[in-house]
């Protein structure tokens, strides 16, 4: 027979780093064999690994968080934060510039990284060269009219969300370093000319998701639902009726409905969303 040890977490999120960090050194033993017939104890046990003591529980620091905070960012800039739209637009959402943040910077053509952050914590880099600039958000404004795809209207989707829920939503870029080459012309004879551009925002961005696997074990949220998930149930059928320009009736059942087909029908069918909300507030125009 085999006697199995468990590790007790305490229902905490932990990774190896962390168990490694609390055992040291020491080979994490997860069977030991026993005899067939032999009722095992802690001596067997013992006797087994050897001198080295049983683990039971691992010690996370109180300040542990796998989780990158924007605050240890400061390469990138704040372009905007995230407001509901409560105006006619389909748009669920518009944006408030940061005043820092120039007319210049928000057409800047360069490549671009940017940071989606909730509650000051990173949960998607990307990278966008769109000629508009930045004051596009990455084209996410899209999400909930015209065609777009499963992840454009996930995204649209998620910041509506987590804006609904009471969560503070921003938008953070960098810009890709200008570069400047001496280039041929068609052949070998021709005039060497000067070309301006900047350095490839795709490569950066590996760069940036690369570091915060690094510092945190693992992808930011969006990221990783990109990645390795599909979108949830709610989010491709809402894409399915956009692409198809169909509109899905307001059920009567509302109240049990998640909180994307309630944004849905907020836009699409005048569901009030938000009943106890002053008719003489100032909409974003």
């Amino acid at each position: 027979m085999k006697f199995y040890i468990y590790l007790n977490t305490n229902d905490i999120d932990i990774t190896m780093a962390d168990i490694t960090k609390a055992v040291g050194n020491l080979s994490i033993v997860s069977e030991v064999e026993v005899e067939p017939d032999h009722n095992p104890e802690m001596n067997d046990i013992t006797e087994a690994v050897g001198n080295l003591s049983i683990v039971n529980e691992v010690e996370v620091e109180p300040d542990h968080n796998p989780e990158m905070n924007v605050n240890d960012c400061d390469v990138f800039e704040k372009v905007c934060d995230f407001i509901l739209n409560h105006n006619k637009a389909k748009t669920l959402w518009a944006t408030i510039n940061d005043p820092k943040m120039s007319k210049e910077k928000l057409k800047d053509k360069r490549g671009r990284v940017y940071l989606l952050v909730v509650d000051d914590i990173v949960k998607k880099i990307g990278q966008t060269d769109d000629n508009s600039g930045i004051k596009n958000v990455a084209g996410y404004g899209v999400g909930n009219a015209g065609k777009p795809s499963d992840r454009t209207t996930g995204i649209h989707y998620y910041i509506g969300k987590q804006l609904l829920n009471n969560h503070k939503v921003s938008f953070y870029c960098m810009w890709c370093p200008k570069a400047i080459i001496i280039s041929h012309g068609f052949n070998q004879c021709d005039e060497k000319k000067s070309v301006a551009g900047s350095f490839s925002a795709k490569d950066l961005e590996n760069h940036y998701i690369k570091l915060h696997t690094e510092k945190t074990t693992r992808l930011p949220e969006l990221n990783y639902q990109e990645d390795f998930k599909r979108w949830d149930n709610s989010i491709q059928e809402i894409n399915k009726l956009l692409k198809s320009k169909q509109l899905k009736p307001l059920p009567e059942d509302i109240d049990i409905c998640d909180d994307y087909w309630k944004l849905y029908h907020w836009k699409y069918n005048d569901y009030d969303l938000f009943p106890n909300r002053s008719t003489n507030l100032a909409v974003h125009k």
